[in-house]
């Protein structure tokens, strides 16, 4: 099984940026860049989850989107581009770091999510995530969607659910995040996570949707319009086969 390493070298992930009506870059290592274009969109840091590392820093500002101007989309995030076997239990862990002066206002934002292909070629419109970490108005909190419907006609009509909520995640502060998700949309699927080591979900029940090939994962902002700037910071991410193989705070 895959496992992948943010900054195993500071010269993995150096893109070659090119201006296009769609700033889709992939990365040296395969992943792909999704954002607004700017100097500053997703750029290293050296504020870094353990001492001497880099992390990836991710900024949004008002009105900046990722698409043309007829379709918006409001991101700043990478795309892994690691498509998951469906019915397979994976392993994921990262740190996230949210500023002490992050936006609090009533605005959908999504902070790290697992997303299927949708399958065009037979009209199905893209799904929202599959599970996705999201923070609105100081409450940070993780949905899972599900269904077993083989074309997904209204996305917004998936049932989702909220599987953990807080309003206590440590801003100015890195957290450490592990899941373990079986990726199944019948009753033998399953998320469990920590963050900072304290186990914080427990589900059981179907996760994601009916498709041929599971979800990869993105991370960094992805959020509505707004006029205010949204930072956040990624570092330490892998894909593995258990907690110790994925456990960012090693």
């Amino acid at each position: 099984m895959a496992s992948t390493l943010l900054f195993a070298a500071s010269s993995d992930w150096a893109p070659s940026l090119q201006p296009k009506t769609y700033v889709i870059n992939k990365l040296s290592n395969g992943w792909r860049l999704m954002s607004p274009d700017r100097p500053y969109s997703i750029a290293r840091s050296q504020i870094a989850r353990h001492p001497g590392g880099q992390s990836i820093r991710f900024e949004l500002r008002g009105g900046e989107a990722w698409n043309r101007p007829s379709d918006p989309s409001f991101r700043s995030e990478i795309d892994t581009d690691d498509y998951v076997a469906i019915g397979s239990t994976q392993w994921y862990g990262f740190s996230l770091y949210i500023p002490t002066d992050f936006p609090t206002e009533n605005n959908r934002c999504v902070i790290g999510q697992w997303h299927n292909k949708a399958k065009a070629q037979i009209g199905e419109a893209d799904k929202s995530p599959a599970v996705a970490q999201r923070f609105r108005n100081g409450r940070f909190y993780v949905t899972v969607r599900h269904t077993a419907q083989r074309i997904v006609a209204a996305p917004d009509q998936v049932p989702e659910e909220t599987v953990f909520e807080t309003k206590d995640l440590r801003l100015g502060e890195w957290n450490d995040f592990v899941y373990q998700v079986k990726w199944s949309c019948h009753k033998d699927g399953l998320i469990n996570g920590w963050m900072n080591n304290k186990r914080i979900i427990q589900y059981r029940g179907p996760v994601g949707y009916n498709d041929e090939i599971g979800p990869t994962f993105k991370f960094g902002l992805y959020r509505d319009g707004t006029d205010k700037t949204y930072v956040v910071y990624f570092d330490e991410y892998r894909r593995g086969r258990s907690f110790t193989e994925v456990d960012p705070s090693k």
